[in-house]
């Protein structure tokens, strides 16, 4: 069904993802923009993405 949403337990989201859920309610709080992101792509792999 497209544009539907599938609610997660944050347990699980960070479980998943791999990160703390203080981590992960940062995020919430916080997010990170999207040209952050990218810079930090660029950075992190030197242009070999």
């Amino acid at each position: 069904m497209a544009g539907a949403s599938v609610r997660v337990p944050a347990a699980v989201t960070c479980r998943v993802l791999g990160i703390t859920r203080q981590a992960y309610y940062q995020w919430l709080r916080d997010p990170v923009s999207r040209p952050a992101i990218v810079s930090w792509i660029e950075t992190e792999y030197h242009g070999r993405v």
